[in-house]
């Protein structure tokens, strides 16, 4: 850390500062920048870095390649979590001295992570015999590898010392290709300022005649939770069944006879006590438990009189459930929609005091993930999408056009 102290007091030199250039927020032009795409720095062993960063702070190694401007310089990458990188060179024939701190140059890099975590791994250096300078227990300043300055810190991404420091917002595209389904989180909570936010955000969500035909329950009290779990857990063993038979479970086109055979053969497996596995209990533990329900007297279902199950009323509920896990992304957060208490609508309307006219659409469950999903496997554009009709050529990309790694 850097010592000594400057008494002039300089409180009105900041004020004046905050006065001239610091805009309220809905008066800041957005910004040129579309994000921090890495920062980068220089190491002396590049094993070594990879080390200590994957394996002691835990944040993985993802991407390494020659140094595109240093012939024989390695240019490798960390991911630091919300979309952005950490990137390291090294030069092997040049000695470019040790770490300092001047002017311009790195005085330290701060990087967010939970309580516990931050437990986890403040334990993990010091059992490395890396020295640590703790402050006010949600500060660690440390070395890396290389000399320079690191901090891990407990408060948010946008927090400060209780100063709000910009939006919590990630890169639209970052978060349309980071958002896959989350069913595992830690014990750490979320404050119900959050769940607003998110909500506020998700509530812009296209709908048809913008009649915005949801309803969303908050199940916060330990009792109804454990029930929504005991609930969840027949439709789920049997999905599970249906599934290892090497069924689509429920297919609207499935042999029904099939199905019965197969989950009657599971139940009686089973047995007679139905259990719920720790998995079940775990996702209901999850800080947010959301019941989304649709309003059918306020619903258009243009399909309804086809010889067909109906779609067409979830095209105004469905983008909503499905801008929550959005805005949850964006607040650092995961999540997943699960229709599967829909097998079993009767018991979760009577647990809900859900009106008649409402069907239950989904429930969405949101914490912090135990993992950060920085990639997602996707079929390519090119296996879903043709041209003029089904049986049409693939839409193919065209040679050299730009775009992000799947």
């Amino acid at each position: 850390m850097t010592k000594g102290t400057n008494n002039v007091d300089r409180s009105r030199e900041w004020a004046d500062l905050k006065e001239r250039y610091l805009r309220p927020p809905s008066q800041r032009p957005t910004s040129s920048a579309r994000g921090l795409h890495h920062f980068a720095l220089l190491c002396n062993n590049v094993e070594e870095t990879i080390i200590f960063y994957q394996d002691l702070l835990e944040m993985p190694l993802v991407e390494l390649f020659e140094n595109r401007d240093y012939q024989g310089s390695t240019h490798f990458f960390f991911d630091v979590g919300h979309g952005n990188h950490l990137a390291y060179f090294d030069f092997p024939s040049l000695y470019v001295g040790e770490y300092q701190e001047v002017i311009g140059g790195l005085h330290h890099i701060a990087l967010s992570v939970e309580k516990s975590k931050w437990d986890r791994l403040v334990a993990k250096l010091e059992t490395a015999g890396i020295e640590i300078q703790i402050v006010n227990d949600s500060s660690a300043y440390f070395a890396g590898p290389n000399g320079e300055r690191l901090e891990l810190l407990t408060y948010p991404l946008n927090d400060m010392y209780g100063n709000v420091i910009g939006a919590p917002a990630v890169d639209l595209i970052t978060t349309l290709r980071s958002t896959g389904a989350v069913r595992q989180f830690t014990d750490e909570g979320v404050s119900d300022d959050v769940l607003f936010r998110i909500l506020d955000s998700a509530r812009f969500a296209p709908n048809g005649g913008n009649r915005q035909a949801w309803k969303v329950i908050a199940v916060k009290d330990k009792t109804l939770r454990t029930t929504l779990a005991d609930l969840y857990a027949g439709p789920w063993a049997q999905y599970q069944a249906l599934g290892a038979a090497g069924l689509t479970p429920w297919s609207p086109y499935g042999d029904r006879t099939a199905e019965n055979e197969i989950i009657a053969e599971h139940e009686r497996n089973a047995g007679s006590a139905q259990t719920t596995d720790e998995f079940v209990n775990a996702l209901f533990n999850a800080p947010i438990v959301l019941a989304i329900v649709a309003d059918l007297e306020n619903l258009v279902a243009t399909d309804r009189d086809l010889d067909r199950p109906t779609m067409a009323v979830g095209a105004s509920i469905y983008p909503f459930a499905g801008n929550i896990l959005l805005a949850a992304r964006a607040e650092g957060l995961g999540g997943v929609i699960t229709t599967m208490h829909v097998r079993i609508e009767p018991e979760v309307k009577n647990l809900l005091a859900i009106p008649d006219h409402f069907a239950l659409a989904a429930v969405v469950v949101i914490g912090h993930p135990e993992q950060t999903i920085s990639k997602l496997r996707r079929g390519a554009v090119d296996s879903f999408t043709t041209v003029d009709r089904f049986t049409g050529p693939a839409l193919v990309e065209l040679p050299n056009t730009h775009r992000t790694q799947p």
